[in-house]
């Protein structure tokens, strides 16, 4: 849902802005997360993990909030920089 405000004072309108409540409301991190090794491939180069966690208390789409989107990232130990 899209929310705007405008701003009027003296007879002057200011500029409209809108907004979405994504815009502006930045979730808690999950909390209890949890990993477990599934697979290693033969060469050992290579491993399948699932991840778990739990979402904020408060943070029920049906009371209002939107639903959340994470976004996992790794990395191999010496590297600088993360992958999605």
């Amino acid at each position: 849902m899209e929310y705007c405000v405008q701003l009027k004072s003296d007879n002057i309108t200011h500029e409209q802005r809108c907004f979405t409540l994504n815009d502006i409301v930045k979730p808690d991190a999950p909390s209890s997360l949890n990993w477990a090794l599934l697979n290693i491939s033969q060469s050992g180069l290579f491993m399948d993990i699932q991840l778990w966690w739990e979402d904020m208390v408060n943070s029920e789409p049906s009371a209002g909030w939107t639903p959340r989107r994470y976004e996992i990232q790794y990395k191999p130990q010496e590297a600088e920089l993360w992958k999605s």
